[in-house]
């Protein structure tokens, strides 16, 4: 069967057909029960800023009818981009090119007056999270020139319970992905200049200034995707630098400069709205100064807690605390599992002289990205760590990295000779089991998947006063 398999990817309708696959599962999970779950504060904002509307309408200390209360969720044609615009940079702290774009799908789905429905709030995160999916090809195939790492990737995004968490969000995190995604393919062509001393194509270089630009007009938090990749690109220079005895190259290190200026002028246009909204109490949530003792442990417990969404979630938000208490064992057995495995893989893929410097690269960002949550955490007391949809700063990444370790395992052994009869038949076991392990971890992956579907786990928070 593996055999047949193997011819039919070389054929050229293969590979689209697949990823053709990978998008219908993708969509039928984040489509799957999108309305069901209660809205939440946070969402409540997405509709009424990307309505144009104002909370500051609603009047406070005097007894309101449900109609003056549910005012800024209706819909009203005559309120235009200006208004989305103008409201959201006064009370809130978000840039405004998601809520502009909601403001334009919610505009198609309904052209006459009324109140929103949960399912067109939410609908457009769906869908960039569904085009997240071919993206993820696109990064995985661009990075270690693989198409079998590509569409592990891009099976890995369609049932992440992470990435359908958040494609059912009606909020600005999938589109950030997008972002991310496009920003990691430039660093991955730009570390290859850097690494072959040539200058980036100059194309390249404004294509990553609009990204980068585009990306902090939809979150600010992207800026830390661009800092984790500024610093992979020194780390790298560096390295380079020391092997060449510091030899300067101020070819492809002026055009970098030019890329780190051009997107440096595109986020400082969001400063003075950060400095309105840091001091409008509206962030105040997230600060935290008062652990002390083992409490110095959360963010850490919290991150793994994080980490491990991005691949498995069994219900441990379930009714019955016998599920809970079984589903969180079986977390901790699954995950013990699987990382010898992924380690095994990534080690296979760093040996290859051709995926090292992805693997470099890539396995470099996300480090990177996660020393930074870490120091805002404890050097600055914010608490990065409690919110897990601010990983998608560098979940593309890790996506792309478990994708390349379980395509190693898939594949890597049959490259090997056996020399004998008795070689032969254990080289097939030992592929029969890298296949039947990355089944596996795409199964429990599709589980996890359909617990958040079902709403057994990534509950929606209670509301707070944002």
């Amino acid at each position: 069967m593996w055999c047949k398999l193997s011819v039919l990817s070389q054929r050229w309708w293969f590979h689209p057909s697949l990823l053709l696959v990978w998008m219908t599962v993708g969509m039928g999970l984040r489509f799957t029960n999108l309305a069901a779950k209660p809205l939440w504060t946070d969402e409540f904002s997405t509709i009424v800023f990307s309505l144009g509307h104002s909370f500051r309408t609603v009047a406070l200390d005097q007894i309101v009818t449900l109609d003056d209360l549910l005012q800024p969720l209706q819909v009203e044609p005559q309120t235009g981009i200006r208004q989305v615009v103008s409201n959201l940079l006064s009370e809130s702290n978000h840039p405004p090119l998601y809520f502009v774009l909601t403001h334009w799908w919610l505009g198609l789905w309904s052209g006459s007056e009324g109140l929103v429905s949960v399912w067109r709030v939410r609908s457009l995160s769906a869908v960039f999270g569904v085009a997240a999916i071919p993206a993820m090809f696109g990064l995985g195939w661009l990075a270690f020139r693989s198409r079998l790492i590509g569409q592990v990737a891009a099976a890995l995004m369609a049932v992440s319970p992470f990435a359908v968490y958040l494609s059912q969000e009606g909020r600005h995190y999938t589109l950030p992905i997008l972002w991310a995604i496009a920003s990691l393919s430039c660093l991955v062509l730009a570390a290859r200049s850097v690494y072959h001393r040539t200058p980036i194509p100059i194309g390249l270089g404004l294509l990553w200034v609009v990204i980068n630009t585009l990306g902090i007009a939809t979150h600010y938090f992207l800026v830390f995707t661009i800092c984790a990749e500024a610093l992979v690109l020194l780390s790298l220079g560096l390295i380079q630098s020391w092997r060449e005895r510091g030899v300067w190259q101020p070819s492809y290190w002026g055009r970098l400069g030019g890329v780190a200026l051009g997107t440096l002028a595109g986020g400082l246009l969001w400063v003075p709205f950060l400095q309105n909204a840091q001091d409008s109490g509206l962030t105040q949530w997230i600060y935290r100064g008062d652990r002390t003792g083992l409490a110095l442990l959360d963010p850490l417990g919290q991150a793994l807690a994080g980490w491990i969404t991005m691949l498995y979630l069994l219900p441990i938000q379930a009714d019955s605390e016998l599920i809970v208490t079984l589903s969180g064992a079986a977390l901790i057995l699954l995950v013990l599992w699987t990382l010898p495995r992924l380690y095994a893989g990534g080690r296979i893929q760093y040996k290859q002289p051709g995926k090292r410097l992805s693997v470099q690269v890539l396995g470099g960002f996300v480090v990177k990205a996660i020393a930074i949550f870490l120091g805002i955490t404890y050097l600055f007391e914010i608490d990065l760590m409690s919110a897990f949809r601010y990983n998608f700063v560098y979940f593309p990444a890790v996506i792309v990295l478990i994708a390349a370790a379980l395509a190693a395992l898939w594949e890597t052994v049959q490259r090997e000779q056996p020399k004998s009869s008795q070689s032969k038949r254990w080289l097939s076991i030992r592929l029969l089991e890298g296949k039947r392990a990355v089944i596996l971890i795409g199964l429990f992956s599709f589980l996890g998947g359909l617990t958040v579907v079902a709403n057994l786990g990534y509950q929606k928070p209670i509301a707070r006063m944002w």
